[in-house]
């Protein structure tokens, strides 16, 4: 349905949003909370930003070079 580019683009937009809400925020419980969804958003963003670096190489074939480069870099 969604490209992983805009995935990627709509996670982060909320990473940032949530983090401005973490510095205006006074309650510890309120912090918890927003610090608890940037870490599912930044965990999930993980397999989109694989499959951003393995959609232009889907021709070749040769996933687990690729893999090895984003690992390494």
């Amino acid at each position: 349905m969604y490209g992983p580019k805009t995935v990627f683009i709509v996670t982060e937009s909320m990473v940032a949003i949530l983090l401005f809400l973490i510095v205006y925020s006074t309650s510890l419980p309120v912090i918890m909370f927003f610090a608890f969804f940037i870490g599912l958003l930044t965990k999930g963003t993980v397999p989109v930003i694989q499959a951003i670096i393995t959609v232009p190489f889907q021709d070749i074939g040769k996933y687990d070079k690729i893999f090895s480069i984003n690992s390494f870099v």
